[in-house]
């Protein structure tokens, strides 16, 4: 079924229409490693639309049906936002802040892209600010202008925002503790499905009764949830469930199941990470703030 389509797309590509840039993104999204949708994106972006750049721009620096380029994405970056495109704007002062695609870091560079981003309405250029301000990255070290860039981007609905202003709310840093808020933006980030470290800390929250009633039954479920998806501490601690019987019946078969997955993963980790035992027990990750959910928002 799908034949047609490409044969359509490749006849608006020969009279170079303008449907052409709208066209050649569903295919990318539709057969997301195939060839074809890169070509079609090539096209367009040859022929002046911002949206086509960008998002060929994310293609090579993520290798998505192409081979990886930094070079190439961060000059495709620079040609789109120099046309405006705010996504790309924030998308190139990650490279500058990485050096990936540069000779080297140029952290005053990001945050002045980061500011125009986020000016223009970004939610992910203001995370991404409101990290570089929490960390002292490029900016003087400031706890509270992180936390007002969190929330300005998690009231646009990103979900790395909200995880992040969570950690805040919790531990109080930079703003009123408030342990119920803090649930309330994990369980709202967690349930978007993409964000590990809300849904480890929604389990340490249910587990020790941090801003809600302790509920083994809903920690395990959070920690495993986690666990899932490749979190070496969700993973530990999943294990210690099955093995105590915490939020789930005694399963040494589990138990094992799951010590056999923390094992590979560990032996992927240069050098590896220790977990605690009880990985529980200690307060929600605060210094370890998410920024793996930028493709929740998509910046036009």
């Amino acid at each position: 079924r799908a034949i047609p389509f490409i044969v359509l797309l490749r006849q608006i590509k020969a009279k170079k229409s303008p449907a052409a840039e709208t066209l050649a993104w569903v295919l990318h999204q539709m057969f997301y490693q195939e060839k074809v949708g890169t070509e079609m994106l090539l096209h367009a972006a040859q022929t002046g639309y911002p949206e086509a750049m960008y998002q060929l721009a994310e293609s090579y620096y993520h290798g998505i049906g192409t081979e990886k380029n930094d070079s190439e994405a961060v000059r495709l970056f620079a040609l789109a936002s120099d046309r405006g495109h705010v996504g790309a704007k924030g998308s190139l002062a990650v490279t500058f802040q990485t050096g990936r695609g540069h000779s080297e870091v140029n952290l005053s560079k990001a945050i002045q892209l980061y500011r125009e981003a986020a000016e223009s309405g970004s939610a992910t250029a203001e995370c991404d600010l409101g990290m570089c301000f929490e960390i002292g990255a490029g900016v003087a070290m400031n706890i509270f202008e992180a936390v007002k860039y969190y929330k300005s981007a998690a009231s646009k609905g990103l979900s790395t925002a909200k995880c992040n202003l969570a950690v805040c709310l919790h531990n109080g840093t930079g703003c009123t503790e408030n342990k119920q808020e803090a649930v309330k933006l994990w369980l709202e980030a967690a349930e978007s499905g993409c964000l590990v470290l809300a849904q480890f800390n929604l389990g340490v929250c249910y587990h020790n009764g941090f801003g809600v009633d302790a509920n083994p039954k809903e920690a395990f479920k959070y920690y495993k949830m986690a666990a899932e998806q490749g979190d070496e501490p969700a993973v530990e601690t999943t294990a210690w469930c099955y093995a105590t019987g915490f939020g789930v019946p005694k399963d040494r078969v589990e138990m094992k199941r799951w010590m056999n997955i923390l094992v590979q993963l560990r032996s992927q980790d240069d050098p590896p990470t220790a977990a605690s035992a009880a990985a529980a027990q200690q307060q929600p990750a605060s210094d370890n703030k998410s920024n793996d959910d930028q493709s929740d928002e998509e910046d036009g």
